[in-house]
This record gives structure tokens, C-alpha cells and sequence, in this order.
């Protein structure tokens, strides 16, 4: 049986239509015109229902003796029918739905543009005209590209369509889909997905436009086989070539659904409420250049390899999950108002197409971007690095979870030089970095946390974290501010209950490695494949101009990625030795070995920091606590002779600290700390303790309260670089013999610089602010002498020390001069050594032999006398002391002869001088008493 189908005049009379109306449709030279079966559905249906279901079963075709052509609509018609005045006429709703139909175009369009020839072979061209309907094509094919240029519509929604392309004569692009301008006042969606349901009673309405066209021929199967399906569909929707929306104006949202694209998406300056991508796949760039989107911008399992472009972006939000981008994606100038959100997404970064230059291939160009919040956290992936310079950002910025490659050309893994964040930087949370953190010239208004993460660097290269001149308002902190109740290994071990899992999960050395070499390769294959494009194009479009410079440019790219693997090799290298560090210095911490969950545990709750930190000229308004982190700058080899209860575990190469300089591990000279510093074990009890190998450079730094461990710079992995800092209280537990290690000052070096001797001067003043006068005068007393008779000025000071400090350590000493010089004056006057002074009017007697004689000498007085010589009395004005009394200071019995006036002479000098200094010290003693309450 074969189907006949009325032309497109007698459907119109069919369906009723007024025939002033009907005369005024077909004067366009369409009332012979022969309508397919596709083209009769749509305009029996379509107009009356709503819905044009073009679809038709296998076994209906072959009944029927249908050909390919009868589920075909011209675009000619379909334009027609869509026009302003046709449409409001025909359409009796404001919804269109065509399913199952192939558009094409019969004939070119022929346009004379500069004295050339073009053909436009649209398969729809509607452009510069407006359509009063929501419109739905379901399971179509067009034959051409879409053209609705400067054309306003309702929502459209393509659902699971396949478009080839036309050329767009504006900018000689093949396009499938050209909305240059287009105002939409609704939606506009591009999807894969069954978006309504059908039922069977509408399929079957198909059989009716049969007995409508030929009401005498007999129908015995009405009804489609629905289980056989007229076309094959891929997969996800397809379109050939690049989707143009330049500067289209969408009231509703834009939504791509499970679409796959030969080429890329230009949305430069378009306006929408809101754009949602899902599960969507493109060869080339998705342009964003100053797009509006009032809304949501969200983007999920999108893979791409190419770039997303959103230069000067505005939008509320942007969420991009689980999604791999080839290229980069670019957010320079952009403006995100509340969050910007990156989970779960491997950017690889790369070269354009036109050149070897690596310079500018970050994974994540944001420059200047102005965001709410920025979330680049759990599983976010960046192979090439993430630029956010001089970024404005009005909240926080969260990296936890993250995996950050550096860039390739500068080793830069995050920059955030001269940015202005108004919250939290967050570092933290097994978040792993390659290569260098900047935050130089910086402005944090709240803390930055780089706890429980792992910053790897090869050791004497660039900077690992950086935060020259930095200014931070509340504190900088390598280990959780709250109290853990429960670690992160516990946690892991209670989500997975597997010792494989979490093993797993730890960033052993091996781990890590698996994870970096995984991204880098990725972006080694990206530039490889860029490379060689670029060549291929060079050689076949200009042979002779293959150049010298060309050859050097390639050379160069080579040289790079060999640097480069020299690199990664040498840092993962220095994370190997910093694990084995990190243990064995646990181990001589705790005298024990480490049991396998312990060293679990112990490698995820240290931040490990390999390479230089440099905080140098930075403030922080609040405090900095270094503890729970390993700072690794030295590369120390773990042998085999090591003891767990040695003073310090690596023997391997003696280090003269007096003279041999150490590398920076931790960098903060100029600094300003005005809460409290910890470089020990941390505010609170269950903190893991600061650990350095390298040095720590303080130097000339102004600290609030100083809390350190200077145990780490006695030992010969580590080294404490102080001159200059200024602090007002310091603190340490830790001690020897009973002696606190502060009080020690083995942990100063000599840097054979000026102000050498002004770390201890520092302490001294710090222990006297604290009111402990002993240890700031005994701190003193250890400076380092710089010549030999300063050398031993000092000892005489430490002796006279040790007599007279404390307080009453004077008064003890002042007594037994006291006794002392009633001892010697007692012997003096029995050998001659005193004699009498004539000047006095009465008589003057040693002894009291003559009665008449009105002074006798008293050896307890003179002795009391003498010790202070501000007092005056009759015993130094009537007795002196002979320089030489020819006769023997000691007993006949002893063979050692002494003038005694000689020997006196000395003493009296000796006593009288020791009884000033003693009581001076006493005196002080006192007043700091009596000061201090």
C-alpha cells in the first residue's frame, strides 16, 4: 500500500483555515507544493496540538513504501510557517514540538558579498526575524547549520539532535549553530536527555495525518511499533562545528546536556540568567570573554581539549565539578560575586596552537580576578600551576585536598602575589604543592593554614612559600587551631576500616609520585601534541621559511621539559629524605620505634616543607605557630649508625656551627610577629612539635612572646640565626641538668657580625622584665668575649657574680670581710702594721698599757670602718697602716716572710674595695625588691 500525502493548499483547506488566509499563505508559489509525510505531520499536528511527531516505525515505512525523503521537512517550509503573521495564525498554542524529522535546505541561498559569489546552505535560517513560540526539536537531524542572527525567540531546546555546519558569511566560520545577537525570552537548551515522556497515544497520531490526507484508503495498522526505532543516535548529541552565541541575550538559562561538539562554544558577551553544562565533550574553546551571567555558572563532567576563556566574566557563582580541561582555563579580570568553586577537576594547562611559548600556560589564568570565595579543593588537580595575581578577594581562598603542580617555565605552583583576601588562605587538609607558593606583597585579613599538607621543592632552589612583606591580621599556623580529639588517620581508619585503604591514602613518597608523574605526564602529552601540530602547520605552509629560529625555538621547548624532569626528580628525591627525617627524629624523640599506624599517623598529621620557607618582612597582627611541620632544607642521607638515644642522630658529616653556614629552612629576618611565635611543640598538649633541618633567620625581627625549643639549634641539623630580634617574654620547657636551655645560650652562634653579642643582651632584658635578675645577669655573664682581656674581665665578673648575686650572697660576702678584717687588723696591730697618728692632741696606744692614753685601737671597728670608706671615725683618723714595718706578717713558726705592713697595705686596699662592690650589689638587690612589689 502506498501512502499518499495531500499538497501543502488542500491540508490547509482540511484543517479549516479561512481561504482569504490560505490565498495569502500560498502566494509564496507553495499551494502545488508537494509536502512530505514529516512536513504534513507538522503542519496537521503541529498547529493544532502542538506536537509534530515525525516519527514512524520500521515496519510502517516498509507498508507504507516510504522513502528517507517523506521524514524530511524543508527548511523553506519550516521558515515559512515560522514567520510572524503565518505563525500567529496557524498555531493555535504557544509550544512547538517537531520529533524525529530531518531538516534540510532544497536550494542555496545565493548572496553577491565583494563581487564574490557565496552560498548559504543554512539547513534553517531564520535570522532578523522574531518567533512567538517555544519550540522543541527532539531526535532531529539538520542537514546544515542553525542561522538565527539578530533574530528574537521564546525558548528553544534541542534534545538529542545531530547539526552539521554551514559557513557563516560574517566571519567565514563553519558554524552548526549561528545565535549571533539572538534574544531568547526563556531558555536555551542543547540536550541529550529525555526531557518529557511520551505516550503511545501521541506516536500513534502520526496514522491519523494519513487519514486526513487520504480519507478513502484503508488503514490497517494504525498503531507504530515503538520497540523499532526509525534512526540509530549516537551516544550524545552531536554538532559538527563551533555553536556561535556572541552577544545573545538569554532571559532564562543556557544549558548544554550531554552534547558533544566537533569544535568549541563562543559565548563572547552573552547575557544570561544562568548556563549549566553536564556531561558534555568538545574539541576547541568555550569563549566566555565578558559574558553576564546573573546567576549560576555551572559546569560538571565537561571534557574538553581546549581552553574555557571567561576573560572579564561576571557572575554570581561558578562551580566547575568533576571535569578535565586540556588546556587552561582562564578567569583573568574575572568577577565571580559569591563563589568560585573547582572540585574534583584535573587542569592540565598548555601552549596555544601558534607558538612553543610555555610562558603564560598556568592550568588556572585568574590575574586580577575579584571573587567572593575561591574553593579549589578535594581532588582539584592543576598540572601546570595556578596564577591569582593581584587577585580581590572578598572572603577566603580554601586549597585543602587539592593536588598543584608548578608551572612549567617558572616553577610557580600557586601565585597570589599582591593579592587582598579578607578572610582565611587555607593551605591545609593533605593538600600537596610542587614548586613555589607565593604570597609576596599580600594582604590577609584573616589566618593562613598550611596544616597536615606537604610543600615539595628541590632544596637550594626557589623560595617553597613565600610571603615577602606580606601583612597577615590574624595568625599564620602550621597545625590545627582547635584541639583534635580525633587525628586524621583515626578518622581514615574509622570511613574505611581497611589498613590497605588507608595505606593507600598516605603520602608516602611512592604516592605522591604516582599522583605528580600521573598530572605531569598528562601535560607533557598536551604540549607534545601542541608542538607538533604547530610544526606540521609551519613545514607544510612554508617550507622555505623553516628557519634557524624555528630550530632554536625547539630546541628551547626540549630543554625545558628535560629541566623540568630534573626537577620533579630531584624534589620527590628531597620528600623521600624528609619522611625518613621526619621518623628517625621521632624516634629519637620518643626513644622508641615507631609501630606502622604511629608512622602512618605521624606522616599525615605533619606538614612537611621541603626547601626554604621565606617570611621575610611580613606582619602578622596575630600569632605564628610553626609547630606540627618539618622545615627539610639540608639534604641529609639516613644511615645505618644511627642510635636512638645519641645527642644527635646524623653522624654522617660533623658541622662546625661556628663557622660552616647552613641553608634557610625558615626565613623571617625584618619580620613582625606582634602576638605570640611558636617554634616548639605549641600552644596546646597534644600539638606535634616544630622540627627544622637547616636554619632558622630571625634576624632582626620584632616578636610579642617567643616560644621556642633551642634544643633544635644545638643539635648539628639545625641552627638559630637571632641577632637583631627583638621580643618581650620568651619561653622554653626544655632544659639540661636542671638548667633551662634559654639560660644556656649554647643555642646562639657566632656570626662574627657587629652586634654579635645582642642576642644576649635580648634574653637578659627579657628575664629582667620577667623579674629574674639572676638568670638575666648569669645570660651576661656568658656573652662571647672579643679579645682575651675581655675574656678574662668576664671571668673576674662571672667570680664576683657567683659571691654576691643574689642579694643575700652580698650580705654573706660583707660579713666575712667583716670577720676577715678583724682577723688581719688583730695580727696587723701585734706586728707593727698599724701605728698611731701624732696629729691627735691626746695620747693614742695600740694597746691599753698606758692608762692615760685616750684612743685604743679596736680591730672590729677599724675592719667595720674600712669596709665602707664613706664613713668617718676616730679609728682611721687616729690609726693608718705602715708600708713597712720590718717585721713578719706570720707566726715565727711558719718559714714564710711577709712585711706585715706590706701584706696589710694590700688587703686594706682589697677589703676596702670588696666591701663597696658587695654592698653595691646588696643595695640593687634590694631596690628590685622593693621595685618589683
Amino acid at each position: 500500500m502506498i501512502l499518499k500525502v495531500p499538497n501543502f493548499k488542500e491540508l490547509l483547506i482540511e484543517l479549516n483555515i479561512d481561504p482569504k488566509i490560505i490565498e495569502n499563505i500560498t502566494r509564496f508559489s507553495l499551494d502545488d507544493y508537494k509536502l512530505t509525510f514529516a512536513e504534513a505531520v507538522l503542519l496537521y499536528e503541529g498547529t493544532s496540538l502542538g506536537i509534530a511527531d515525525c516519527r514512524i516505525s520500521a515496519g510502517e515505512i516498509e507498508k507504507k513504501n516510504l522513502s528517507i525523503y517523506n521524514l524530511c521537512i524543508s527548511g523553506e517550509f519550516l521558515e515559512l510557517l515560522l514567520m510572524p503573521k503565518i505563525s500567529k495564525i496557524l498555531f493555535s498554542t504557544d509550544k512547538l514540538i517537531i520529533q524525529g524529522a530531518n531538516i534540510y535546505r532544497r536550494t542555496d541561498i545565493i548572496r553577491l558579498t565583494n563581487n564574490a559569489i557565496l552560498k548559504e546552505n543554512y539547513a534553517l535560517n531564520i535570522h532578523d526575524t522574531a518567533i512567538d513560540l517555544d519550540i522543541i526539536f527532539r531526535d532531529c537531524i539538520f542537514g546544515g547549520g542553525l542561522n538565527l542572527q539578530n533574530s528574537q525567540t521564546k525558548s528553544l531546546t534541542f534534545e538529542r539532535v545531530k547539526i552539521y555546519k554551514s559557513q557563516n558569511l560574517l566571519n567565514s566560520k563553519w558554524e552548526s549553530f549561528s545565535g549571533m545577537n539572538l534574544k531568547i525570552n526563556g531558555s536555551l537548551v542543547f540536550t541529550n536527555r529525555h526531557t518529557e515522556s511520551h505516550s503511545k497515544q501521541e506516536i500513534t497520531l502520526s496514522t491519523k495525518i494519513s487519514h486526513g490526507g487520504l480519507p478513502k484508503e484503508e488503514i490497517t495498522n494504525s498503531e507504530v511499533d515503538t520497540e523499532s526505532s526509525s534512526l540509530d543516535r549516537m551516544d550524545l548529541s552531536y554538532y559538527s562545528a563551533n555553536i556561535n552565541l556572541q552577544n545573545a541575550r538569554i532571559t532564562d538559562q543556557l544549558e548544554f546536556q550531554d552534547i558533544k561538539l566537533s569544535e568549541g562554544i563562543d559565548c563572547t558577551n552573552i547575557r544570561a540568567t544562568g548556563i549549566v553544562s553536564e556531561n558534555c565533550y568538545m574539541q576547541h574553546d568555550w569563549i566566555l570573554s565578558g559574558a553576564i551571567i546573573q546567576n549560576l555558572f555551572e559546569i560538571t563532567n565537561l571534557r574538553t581539549h581546549a581552553s574555557i576563556n571567561c576573560y572579564n566574566l561576571k557572575a554570581y557563582q561558578l562551580f566547575i565539578r568533576t571535569s578535565v580541561i586540556q588546556k587552561s582555563l582562564h578567569l583573568t579580570f574575572a568577577k565571580i560575586e559569591h563563589l568560585f568553586a573547582c572540585t574534583d577537576t584535573l587542569l592540565i594547562g598548555g601552549s596555544d596552537r601558534s607558538s612553543m611559548d610555555f610562558s603564560n600556560s598556568y592550568s588556572l589564568n585568574a590575574r586580577g580576578m575579584v571573587a567572593g570565595n575561591i574553593f579549589l579543593r578535594e581532588g582539584f588537580v592543576a598540572a601546570n600551576g595556578v596564577d591569582l595575581l593581584r587577585c580581590d578577594i572578598k572572603d577566603g581562598i580554601d586549597f585543602s585536598e587539592s593536588l598543584i603542580v608548578a608551572n612549567l617555565q617558572d616553577g610557580i605552583a600557586v601565585n597570589l602575589s599582591g593579592s587582598r583576601i579578607a578572610s582565611d588562605v587555607q593551605f591545609s587538609s593533605e593538600a600537596i604543592f610542587m614548586g613555589s607558593i607565593s604570597l609576596d606583597e599580600s594582604n590577609i585579613g584573616g589566618n593562613i593554614t598550611f596544616y597536615r599538607s606537604k610543600f615539595i621543592n628541590t632544596i637550594g632552589g626557589p623560595y617553597t612559600i613565600s610571603a615577602k612583606n606580606a601583612r597577615v591580621a590574624k595568625s599564620i599556623r602550621f597545625s590545627p587551631s582547635n584541639i583534635i580529639k580525633q587525628s586524621r588517620y583515626e578518622k581514615h581508619l574509622l570511613d574505611r576500616k581497611s589498613e590497605e585503604d588507608i595505606s593507600a591514602l598516605i603520602p608516602h613518597a611512592a604516592t605522591v609520585q604516582r599522583k605528580i608523574v600521573a598530572a605531569r605526564a598528562k601535560l607533557y602529552r598536551n604540549n607534545d601534541r601542541i608542538v607538533f601540530n604547530y610544526l606540521k602547520d609551519i613545514t607544510h605552509t612554508a617550507k622555505e621559511n623553516f628557519s634557524h629560529e624555528l630550530y632554536k625555538e625547539q630546541d628551547h621547548y626540549f630543554e625545558v621539559l628535560k629541566k623540568d624532569e630534573t626537577f620533579i626528580e630531584n624534589a620527590l628525591s628531597c620528600y623521600d629524605k624528609a619522611l625518613q627525617y621526619l621518623h628517625f627524629t621521632a624516634e629519637k624523640e620518643s626513644k622508641c620505634l615507631l609501630p606502622e599506624n604511629k608512622l602512618f599517623e605521624l606522616i599525615l598529621e605533619n606538614t612537611v616543607v621541603i626547601g626554604e620557607t621565606f617570611f621575610s618582612g611580613i606582619h602578622v597582627c596575630g600569632q605564628a605557630d610553626f609547630s606540627g611541620a618539618l622545615f627539610y632544607a639540608m639534604d641529609k642521607s639516613i644511615g645505618n649508625d644511627k642510635t636512638l638515644t645519641s645527642t644527635s642522630i646524623f653522624r654522617s658529616k660533623k658541622i662546625n656551627k661556628k663557622e660552616e653556614d647552613f641553608p634557610n629552612a625558615l626565613t623571617m629576618k625584618f619580620s613582625r610577629i606582634d602576638g605570640e611565635l611558636f617554634l616548639n611543640e605549641g600552644s596546646k598538649k597534644n600539638n606535634l612539635p616544630f622540627r627544622v633541618c637547616g636554619e632558622v633567620n630571625l634576624h632582626s625581627s620584632k616578636i610579642g612572646q617567643l616560644f621556642i625549643s633551642p634544643g633544635r639549634g644545638i643539635e648539628d641539623n639545625a641552627k638559630w640565626k637571632i641577632i637583631g630580634v627583638k621580643y618581650n617574654y620568651i619561653y622554653s620547657s626544655e632544659s639540661y641538668a636542671e638548667t633551662s636551655l634559654l639560660e644556656l645560650c649554647k643555642w646562639f652562634h657566632n656570626y662574627n657580625e657587629e652586634n654579635n653579642r645582642q642576642p644576649y643582651e635580648e634574653l637578659a632584658a627579657a628575664y629582667l622584665r620577667a623579674g629574674d635578675d639572676t638568670k638575666a645577669r648569669k645570660v651576661l655573664l656568658r656573652t662571647v668575649p672579643r679579645n682575651t682581656l675581655e675574656k678574662i674581665s668576664t671571668e673576674v665578673l662571672k667570680t664576683i657574680s657567683r659571691l654576691g648575686i643574689p642579694h643575700y650572697r652580698s650580705l654573706i660576702a660583707l660579713l666575712i670581710l667583716y670577720i676577715s678584717g678583724c682577723l688581719v687588723f688583730y695580727r696587723a696591730a701585734h706586728t707593727g702594721a698599724i701605728i698611731p697618728l701624732n696629729r691627735f692632741p691626746a695620747a693614742v696606744e695600740i694597746t691599753q698599757k698606758n692608762s692615760n692614753a685616750a684612743i685604743y685601737f679596736s680591730p672590729s671597728s677599724y675592719s667595720y670602718q674600712s669596709l665602707f670608706p664613706f664613713l668617718s671615725s676616730e679609728q682611721k683618723q687616729a690609726f693608718a697602716i705602715a708600708n713597712h714595718s720590718n717585721q713578719n706578717f706570720f707566726p715565727s713558726w711558719m718559714r714564710v716572710f711577709l712585711d706585715s705592713g706590706s701584706v696589710v697595705s694590700v688587703y686594706a686596699s682589697i677589703h676596702m674595695f670588696a666591701g663597696v662592690l658587695f654592698l653595691s650589689m646588696f643595695i640593687i638587690g634590694i631596690t628590685r625588691i622593693i621595685k618589683r612589689h
